[in-house]
C-alpha cells in the first residue's frame, strides 16, 4: 500500500474556506460575534481579513489594522482590504455611516432636533447653559459641548 503525503500551504488551508463566486471573497469557517471571519492556526485563532492580506499583499506591522473598503465582515478578498490605523478605522466608519453617534446612539439623551434648538436659543433668546441644562435633562458641561461643537458636531 501506498501512503500519499499532502503538504498543504496556509494558502491552500485558507482558500479552501473561501467561496470566490462574487466581488467578495466570504469567508465560509468559523466567524467571530461580528461576523468576521476566524481561522485556527495551531494554538492561535487568527483574523481570516488579517491573513488574506498577508498571503496576498504583504506583511502588517503588530501595530496595523486590516480595513474593509466593502463594509462586508465576512469577505476577505484582498482587493477589498487595506492596512490602516484604529483611527483610520473609526473614521471610515464615521463617513460611511456605521458610526452610533447622535440619535443612532442608544444612550443620546437628545435629538438632533433638540440640539438645533438649543443652539438657537441659547444665541437669539440668551438662555444661559445652566437653565438649558436643567430643561433638556442634560449637564451644564453637556450644553457648553453642544454649543462649542465638541459634540454633535455634524449638525
Amino acid at each position: 500500500m501506498t501512503v500519499i503525503t499532502v503538504n498543504l500551504t496556509m494558502r491552500d488551508l485558507f482558500l479552501a474556506s473561501v467561496e470566490r463566486s462574487g466581488t467578495c471573497w466570504i469567508w465560509q469557517g468559523s466567524t467571530d460575534k461580528d461576523g468576521y471571519g476566524r481561522l485556527q492556526f495551531g494554538r492561535r485563532t487568527l483574523k481570516a481579513h488579517r491573513v488574506a492580506y498577508e498571503l496576498f499583499v504583504g506583511p502588517l506591522s503588530v501595530t496595523e489594522i486590516v480595513r474593509h473598503t466593502c463594509d462586508n465582515p465576512p469577505c476577505v478578498n484582498p482587493d477589498h482590504l487595506i492596512a490602516g490605523t484604529h483611527a483610520d478605522n473609526q473614521h471610515d466608519k464615521v463617513e460611511r455611516g456605521r458610526s452610533l453617534r447622535g440619535e443612532r446612539n442608544p444612550r443620546a439623551k437628545l435629538s438632533a432636533d433638540q440640539v438645533a434648538e438649543i443652539r438657537t436659543r441659547y444665541t437669539t433668546e440668551h438662555v444661559t447653559q445652566l437653565a438649558l441644562a436643567k430643561e433638556y435633562g442634560v449637564t451644564q458641561s453637556h450644553i457648553s459641548w453642544i454649543l462649542r461643537k465638541a459634540s454633535w458636531e455634524w449638525l
